[in-house]
């Protein structure tokens, strides 16, 4: 059986302009809040579980660019 490499995916992503409704540094204390659920908490494995989640982990950009280059590669991103 083959198998892909791994790749990230299910990214979530939080508009700068959150900052600017709520105030600054709103979206990085969404973020911290993010990876620090705990799934030993049974409380914050509810919230995992509801995104089919163990854990959420922090990305770039740049950890996209096989996933695109494959997509251009295939006519799916032109």
């Amino acid at each position: 059986m083959r198998r892909s490499p791994a790749y990230y995916d299910y990214h979530w992503v939080i508009s700068p302009e959150v900052d600017e409704r709520y105030g600054e540094g709103f979206s990085e204390k969404v973020q911290q809040a993010l990876l620090k659920l705990d799934p030993e908490n049974s409380e914050q494995k509810e919230i995992l579980d509801l995104f089919g989640a163990t854990n959420f982990i922090s990305t770039t950009n740049e950890n996209y660019a096989e996933i695109e280059a494959v997509g251009h590669d295939i006519g799916k991103i032109q």
